[in-house]
């Protein structure tokens, strides 16, 4: 790295000189969209929000130190010369630091062979000691950026997919060069870890803590990702400086209080850790919560008042204490699709009152219509093919989308047992009655049902070798079925042995393409935007929801309803997904999140029922040429013209309301706002003309409330600007 008349550090990218290391290290930062490893990171709403954890009371900035990890690979650092080597190498650093506060036993090294390999998220959350699904997804797509789904690596190696493995090239490289300081610092938490369980059994003087920490490997078993390598590690990090370490470890938690002198015996040190408050803490967040809540939220809010625990992730304290209420049968764990060790955490009384309802409209299911999407099969064979294999969850992809068919019928769907585990999903037939429809259709495709139980798997772009048709074969258990879906040509190997035995039947395109034919409406998508005229299941009626989650075996959904966002559990059924002008389905996400965003200023601008009113109920006819739009409904006119710049000239509706306040829209403008939005590809016009209508807006209410320096400060009207203001940050 060059020097300049000695006046400091010059940037090898721009030149631009710095008199210290730490701005210079600031500034190189500005660099970083040039690199794969900080490429846009591609998220759903739903992800952030659940991946978002409160801001703690505890400075893990200083607990996991960051400049520590700065010290350690300095020296590396400065001897990187190559521009984008030292772009790389920062973003790298950035990348472990956040993964090594967020998952202190998270060894780097091992980790990304394992992602890579398509070992299972659930076994790579169990021996990484990640603390949920929802860190795993941080850490993987957020932190790392690895776009798509893991199942890809298992299904189709993405070793050979470029982004991928350029990604993965360049986290291999940088763990190599860093591999010692990397090392360093998960023995440091290793030792954290080890003080902090000690304490949790009882007080210990200082030395006693020592003593203990020499026979460390007794308990390496708990460590599960170390192997002989990392023990031999550890053991030297202990018997090098062992004092000097425990005694950093103890300053660091008595200054942020977790770690706490005894009253009674001062030289004994303590953690304050009681299980009885943690069991009371958890029914409290329910109840307060309409006695239900996901482990991802409730986890958050119980970490929030015990800070230890984050500092101990992947031990289990809050899963089993979740365990232990289960069993006592004081509260319910509904499995979250796909997200192993996540649940909706029911109180049992609350859960036993859905579950009777539920099954009180089992009788009479059909007369509940499915609302869901309207798809026509050539449309959802494009989509079908262009999402990725995925897992039985409630993401949008090629197994839930399979799922979703059946969920259409009211048929029952299971998880796929361990023992059957191959499979994606499991179909229970049992007391259905087919629809001569589906009776035709089954005939045509030759397609045999002999059992009650059909486990499905679904292989859509792959080829079903014999090997793997008979595996997957042996699987089934007797007297039940396997379904494989593949739109791959079948070898005449496999065609043989179905003539003699039924045990597995294929799906093709053909009968993927009939099977939509005859049903017409599937599954609102998660993260979608629906409407529910009304629900049976939650008593809501003429609602606009967010689809947050939505459960296979049960037929429910979780939901947040407009505009306060409020958690509601309803039947799947009933939600029907507002379609939105979206190329590809894989864009779908980031359309949904910008429609929500958009509501969210339609219901801030304007009167409830005038939104309920104008997407649920206005019928219009309409003209559109170039940015001028025209609505004609029963009695009013709507002209929406974009080419102008003032909001006089932009929005106009004939109607009374209107004209009595046009600082709130009429339904009958929200009814023509909608449609441009979801119809057309003019959505940053349409952001640009709101914005215009609003500080607009802004101006005539400021004028008109007298504002002056007496009562600028008043507490009601800063509040209102500040209110008025948002909504511009949200266009």
């Amino acid at each position: 790295m060059s020097k300049k008349n000695n006046i400091g550090v010059k940037c090898p990218v721009c030149e631009e000189e710095f008199s210290t290391e730490s701005a210079f290290n600031n500034h190189i930062q500005t660099h970083v969209a040039k690199s794969v490893l900080s490429e846009p990171v591609y998220t759903t709403e739903e992800l952030n929000s659940e991946s978002e954890i409160p801001i703690p009371k505890i400075n893990l900035d200083k607990i996991f130190d960051k400049e520590k990890i700065e010290e350690l690979i300095k020296i590396k650092i400065k001897k990187i010369d190559n521009t984008d080597d030292l772009i790389n190498s920062r973003i790298f650093i950035e990348q472990f630091k956040k993964i090594n506060q967020k998952s202190p036993l998270l060894y780097l090294p091992y980790f990304i062979e394992d992602f890579m390999n398509g070992v299972m998220p659930y076994k790579i959350q169990k021996k990484y000691h990640i603390s949920s699904y929802a860190d795993y997804t941080n850490i993987t797509k957020i932190i790392l950026q690895f776009r798509g789904t893991q199942m890809r690596v298992r299904e189709n190696n993405l070793r050979h997919d470029n982004n991928w493995k350029e990604k993965y090239d360049l986290i291999k490289k940088y763990c190599n060069l860093f591999r010692d300081e990397i090392t360093l610092t998960i023995l440091f938490n290793m030792l954290q870890t080890q003080i902090l369980l000690l304490l949790m059994d009882g007080p210990l003087e200082k030395d006693q803590i020592i003593d203990e920490c020499k026979n460390i490997e007794n308990i390496f078993d708990i460590f599960r990702f170390t192997d002989n390598e990392l023990e031999q590690n550890f053991l030297t990090f202990i018997n090098d400086e062992l004092n000097d370490h425990i005694s950093e470890i103890i300053y660091l938690l008595m200054d942020e209080e977790i770690i706490t002198r005894n009253k009674i015996h001062p030289k004994e040190l303590e953690v304050k850790f009681d299980v009885d408050e943690l069991r009371k803490n958890i029914l409290i967040e329910l109840s307060l919560n309409e006695n239900k809540q996901n482990t991802v939220n409730l986890r958050n809010s119980i970490l929030n008042e015990f800070f230890i625990l984050r500092l101990l992730p992947g031990f289990s304290f809050f899963k089993n204490t979740l365990a232990d209420l289960e069993h006592e049968k004081i509260i319910h764990l509904e499995p979250l699709p796909g997200r192993w060790g996540e649940y909706e955490v029911f109180l049992t009384e609350e859960y036993l009152k859905l579950k009777f309802k539920i099954k009180s409209f089992d009788d009479r299911s059909l007369q509940i219509p499915f609302k869901g999407r309207s798809i026509d099969p050539d449309q959802f064979i494009i989509e079908l093919l262009e999402l990725d294999k995925g897992d039985f969850d409630d993401a949008d992809d090629q197994v839930t989308r399979m799922a979703g068919l059946v969920l259409a019928e009211s048929v029952k769907i299971q998880s796929p047992h361990e023992k059957i585990s191959d499979f994606d999903f499991t179909i229970d037939i049992k007391n259905y009655d087919f629809r001569p429809e589906q009776l035709e259709a089954i005939a045509k495709l030759d397609f045999k049902i002999n059992s009650e139980i059909l486990h499905v798997k679904v292989m859509v772009n792959e080829k079903l070798s014999f090997k793997k048709y008979l595996e997957l074969k042996n699987k089934i258990p007797p007297n039940e079925q396997g379904t494989i879906i593949t739109f791959q040509a079948l070898s005449d190997q496999i065609k043989n042995d179905m003539k003699n035995d039924a045990t597995i039947q294929i799906i093709d395109e053909e009968g993927v393409r009939v099977w939509v034919s005859i049903t017409p409406q599937i599954p609102a998508r998660v993260n979608s935007i629906s409407k529910i005229t009304f629900d049976h299941l939650s008593g809501l009626e003429n609602k606009i929801v967010k689809v947050r989650s939505v459960f296979y075996e049960t037929g429910i959904a979780i939901v947040n309803v407009f505009p306060e966002m409020n958690e509601a559990t309803v039947l799947a059924r009933t939600l029907e997904e507002i379609p939105l002008f979206v190329e590809g389905a894989n864009n779908f996400n980031e359309s949904a999140n910008e429609y929500s965003d958009f509501l969210t200023v339609l219901f801030t601008t304007s009167n409830y029922d005038d939104v309920i009113d104008g997407i649920f109920k206005n019928k219009f006819d309409h003209v559109m040429k170039n940015l001028f739009f025209k609505f004609e409904f029963d009695y009013n006119v709507v002209e929406l013209n974009f080419a102008h710049s003032n909001k006089r000239d932009i929005f106009n509706c004939n109607c009374i309301k209107y004209a009595e306040n046009n600082l709130k829209f009429c339904s009958h403008l929200i009814s023509a706002l909608d449609y441009v939005f979801r119809h057309t590809s003019k959505q940053n016009r349409l952001r640009k003309v709101l914005e215009i209508w609003v500080t607009e807006n802004i101006s005539v209410i400021l004028d008109r409330l007298e504002i002056t320096k007496e009562n600028y400060n008043d507490g009601e009207i800063s509040d209102f600007i500040e209110g008025k203001f948002k909504i511009l940050t949200d266009l």
